[in-house]
């Protein structure tokens, strides 16, 4: 019921940062591709949490990590493009590196955890 609730709430704020966008910036396709992203960065972030609680261990720790600076990255991406505030293009370049930083740790962990550190036979 909470997830609905939390759900709901960010489908609520995805609208009310739609109507901030000024005019210049909107084009034919600006609404359905600005929805499916935030969609699909709702749904990252959903998963992510879901697989953290499944697997409960420092590998799917590190995948809600990167999930969530992925979308701090996004939301201050929106803030410096669309509002016209520079200043939060570093705070979105952190959080993005992070994240990727983050999802190379969450891709090399099973190789520390098997006997055979050996790349070449891992299937990728």
């Amino acid at each position: 019921m909470l997830g609905i609730a939390v759900v709901a709430i960010n489908i609520y704020l995805l609208f009310k940062l739609l109507a901030m966008v000024p005019e210049a910036f909107i084009y034919d396709y600006f609404y359905p591709v600005y929805l499916a992203l935030t969609l699909l960065t709702i749904l990252l972030v959903g998963v992510a949490f879901t697989y953290n609680n499944i697997v409960s261990n420092k590998r799917s720790f590190y995948f809600l990590l990167a999930a969530l600076f992925l979308a701090f990255s996004d939301f201050n991406f929106f803030i410096a493009i669309y509002l016209d505030v520079p200043v939060f293009y570093y705070p979105d370049r952190f959080f993005h590196i992070l994240a990727l930083g983050l999802l190379l740790l969450f891709w090399i962990k099973p190789i520390e955890d098997s006997n055979n550190n050996n790349l070449e036979q891992r299937e990728v």
